[in-house]
């Protein structure tokens, strides 16, 4: 446990050193925000790590980050360099709002943006597998499946789910293949 955490964990709750770091943080311009990093335990408690990570924020992001609940922003410097953004009009997933997904190089936006795909196309991979696997399965093992869950169903109700899960898995799978990798759109901001 460094200083900065053992005074906002026994000390003073609301301390940070953010503060004086800048006097006034403008909507306008860019900042360098070191926050320290974080970890959930199987409750609802979040603990400091000795960590820090450093992220580039808007001005309004900046300062949500320095008075939010969970005080772990430890520095903000402004920022004139060049900024860059991801943007996305077909996967809106990579761009999350104004000030959220800043870069400040090109090569750093395509990088998080190669990660941040591999990551969900081993997801999409892993559904593809489950889609292919329950639609293999014999029709009737499947109807056993659905009685035993839904004791009380009737025979027709249960041909009609089978028939709408069968097309549903067949359309999932259709769009799980036909998803490719699309070319990161990156916005020069300043």
């Amino acid at each position: 446990m460094n200083r900065i955490t053992a005074i906002r964990c026994f000390g003073n709750s609301r301390y940070t050193p953010a503060k004086k770091d800048v006097n006034r943080i403008m909507d306008a311009k860019f900042y360098l925000v070191t926050l320290q990093d974080f970890e959930t335990d199987q409750g609802d408690g979040q603990y400091l790590l000795d960590t820090e990570t450093t992220t580039l924020f808007c001005g309004r992001k900046a300062r949500e980050e320095r008075d939010s609940r969970m005080n772990r922003c430890n520095r903000i410097v402004e920022y004139t360099g060049p900024v860059f953004q991801l943007q996305n009009d077909r996967y809106p997933f990579y761009c999350r709002g104004e000030g959220d997904q800043l870069f400040i190089s090109e090569q750093a936006a395509r990088a998080y943006f190669d990660k941040t795909w591999d990551a969900l196309a081993t997801k999409e991979a892993r559904e593809l597998d489950i889609c292919r696997v329950n639609l293999a399965k014999p029709r009737a093992q499947r109807a056993a499946e659905d009685k035993a869950r839904y004791p009380l169903i009737t025979p027709e109700h249960l041909e009609h789910e089978l028939d709408r899960r069968e097309q549903t898995l067949r359309e999932r799978i259709a769009c799980y293949e036909n998803t490719r990798k699309p070319t990161a759109s990156i916005r020069y901001v300043r």
